[in-house]
């Protein structure tokens, strides 16, 4: 099963729950738990196109005040019976996480000492950033809870192997003048 499939199932899932327009639906999954598939904005739209497509979900076009309408997207009948169906293919292809850092770290001295330490350094702000942002989630229970949990848990962990990895990093070569 593909991450892809797994992406389905949480822009589904998630209008499922909460109809949504594409921007907020966007903000939501980027700052939530599309973090744990890698779910970005032009996924997110691809994945909305693709639903619709299907049947699965479809646009009411709104109107809030004088803002200019917008399409708000929701399951339909066809798309809440695909849910189930989604979800189990996805729980039964569950091959394990994928771990792109565990993947590049090894590979870190192929970089000069001053690629190693930027590097490192935007990896750990991008994580801190991403643990910060998963405090607008607090107070979910049950399984969504416990995503935001593992989320947060991983994230936890990678910061103290990037905060170790920055630590014991070669220094860059000092330049010597003259």
């Amino acid at each position: 099963m593909s991450i892809a499939k797994h992406r389905e199932l949480l822009v589904l899932s998630t209008l499922h729950a909460h109809p949504m327009h594409g921007y907020a639906l966007v903000e939501v999954l980027e700052k939530g738990l599309g973090q744990a598939v890698g779910l970005k904005r032009s996924a997110v739209y691809a994945i909305l196109k693709r639903l619709e497509e299907r049947g699965w979900i479809h646009a009411q076009s709104e109107r809030e005040g004088k803002l200019p309408p917008r399409s708000v997207f929701e399951t339909t009948a066809q798309g809440e019976a695909a849910l189930p169906e989604l979800t189990r293919a996805c729980f039964a292809h569950q091959a394990g996480t994928q771990t792109p850092l565990a993947a590049l770290l090894p590979h870190l001295d192929n970089l000069p000492p001053e690629a190693q330490q930027a590097f490192l350094q935007r990896l750990l702000s991008e994580r801190r950033d991403k643990l910060a942002s998963l405090a607008d989630f607090d107070g979910h229970t049950g399984p969504a809870g416990l995503a935001f949990k593992l989320i947060e848990g991983h994230l936890a962990v990678e910061i103290r192997i990037l905060e170790q990895a920055l630590a014991e990093a070669r220094p860059p070569k000092a330049q010597h003048s003259g």
